[in-house]
């Protein structure tokens, strides 16, 4: 494995790392909203970090090779070639960002939802 599958693997690992990280820090009952709000932020930067390197370097900016390559590793696990899994990974990434940027932006509002 190279140094760049390396780094491609481990910034996806350590941003679901921090995103539960800053989901169990948000579960406490602690006042505190800094932890959990920072590791959100660095998360979502080290998802965005890997997005671009698997886009950029892995797929070559094709979306139809990322589809491809999202349909083979789905048929791998459970046996049905499908690529569609890849617009789930692009919903996650809009919620993701949509709920960080909420939280820094309106913190009030967005501790009362």
């Amino acid at each position: 494995m190279t140094t760049y599958d390396l780094t491609m693997r481990g910034t996806i690992w350590f941003a679901l790392a921090l995103y539960v990280a800053g989901l169990a820090w948000r579960s406490g009952r602690g006042g505190d909203a800094g932890r959990p709000r920072l590791a959100w932020a660095l998360g979502i930067g080290f998802y965005l970090l890997h997005v671009v390197l698997a886009f950029g370097g892995f797929h070559g900016w094709s979306h139809a090779a990322a589809y491809d390559f999202t349909a083979q590793q789905t048929e791998s696990l459970v046996g049905m070639r499908w690529g569609g899994g890849i617009y789930l990974n692009h919903l996650f990434t809009a919620v993701w960002l949509a709920e960080i940027i909420a939280w820094w932006c309106a913190p009030e509002c967005y501790r009362r939802r």
